[in-house]
């Protein structure tokens, strides 16, 4: 199972890595922003880090996985549920930053609804839910975006 949760969460990655500035730059064309505006992730992690602070920032990480149906696991076919972390912060204007971080939801959704295989051994990559957190410090608001993500993956 292994092999299959780490292709999953590899190509979903390695996609966003390739693919996310992309889209980042057609939502600043659709919201009528400057072109930089919504700056690039500073890192594409493969794992889930709750302690770290650099934003933007997307964190990659598996949460489960399956056969996709009882043959699947002889036919090398597994569903991987990922989810996709974006991490953003903004100064003391909340709404700005509200904004801001849901454009960068928005570019996300875009790079997986316009190229759903990912590469060779994605067989689909769909959304399947978003939730939101906002904590605050005496400076920053840091704004959280969890996309669940499920992968299903085939390997020969």
């Amino acid at each position: 199972m292994s092999m299959y949760v780490a292709d999953a969460v590899e190509r979903l990655a390695a996609h966003l890595e390739a693919n996310l500035a992309t889209h980042l730059r057609a939502v600043e064309t659709d919201a009528g922003l400057s072109s930089g505006t919504l700056a690039n992730p500073l890192a594409y992690l493969r794992h889930e880090a709750p302690a770290e602070n650099r934003v933007p920032l997307v964190e990659v990480f598996d949460d489960s996985a399956e056969p996709v149906h009882p043959a699947g696991e002889r036919h090398g076919l597994w569903a991987t549920s990922c989810t996709v972390m974006i991490k953003t912060a903004s100064d003391a204007d909340i709404a700005v930053g509200a904004v801001y971080a849901r454009h960068y939801v928005s570019a996300l959704l875009r790079c997986i609804r316009n190229a759903p295989t990912l590469g060779t051994t994605v067989v689909a990559a769909f959304c399947t839910d978003l939730d939101q957190a906002t904590v605050t410090d005496k400076s920053t608001t840091r704004y959280v975006y969890a996309v669940g993500v499920e992968v299903h993956t085939y390997t020969a």
